[in-house]
């Protein structure tokens, strides 16, 4: 009968959140809830990700799970919904000239101001490179990524015949150009509706 008041139920929540067991907790949150998984010894096409090296997958995890970190603990932080609008980034040097960025140094991860261009936790780049192919983006799977991560919809499974496969990146199609077959095809656009339009806002 400890969990009858309010009163009660913050003092065991203060408790709980005292334990150094819960940061860990937090962290392990963040991969099953961000599939930070998918990033392990994931590859990409050197000539159109020119970028990625064989430790990029490792830092861009790190990057996810110390924002994720940062949200949650810092008492100086703006809270949980600024996970989602802030700039802010953390990196380390290695980390640094993966995104050409200068100014860190050193193995940490520290705070950075440097991306200006967009923000929140869902334009990360180890995110984006979970939800995209080898060689390409994909907003298929990005919006997929916000209806069932974010909002927590559950799409209905595609239908069994169709093909997933990302049609090839060439010279003169766009991103949209490639997608826009699903759209369509009567059998896939029902739920493309719901995925495409908030993918294509990360190209």
């Amino acid at each position: 009968d400890e969990l009858r008041s309010d009163a009660q139920i913050a003092a065991h929540g203060n408790r709980l959140w005292a334990d150094p067991r819960a940061r860990e907790t937090t962290t392990r949150f963040a991969h099953e809830w961000l599939r930070l998984g998918r990033l392990a010894g994931l590859q990409k096409d050197r000539t159109a990700y020119p970028r990625w090296g064989e430790r990029t997958p490792d830092l861009l995890a790190r990057e996810v799970e110390v924002t994720v970190e940062h949200a949650v603990w810092d008492e100086r932080a703006a809270g949980l919904a600024a996970m989602f609008t802030s700039g802010d980034a953390y990196v380390n040097e290695e980390l640094a000239r993966f995104y050409a960025l200068s100014g860190p140094t050193g193995t940490a991860f520290v705070h950075s101001k440097a991306r200006t261009d967009r923000a929140g936790l869902h334009t990360l780049a180890g995110l984006l490179a979970i939800n995209a192919g080898p060689d390409q983006s994909s907003p298929v799977l990005r919006g997929q990524f916000v209806r069932e991560r974010l909002l927590c919809d559950r799409l209905p499974s595609p239908p069994p015949t169709v093909n997933n496969n990302q049609p090839p990146v060439t010279a003169t199609t766009t991103t949209r150009q490639r997608s826009d077959a699903h759209a369509r095809d009567p059998s896939c656009a029902g739920c493309h509706r719901l995925m495409d339009p908030i993918g294509f806002g990360f190209e």
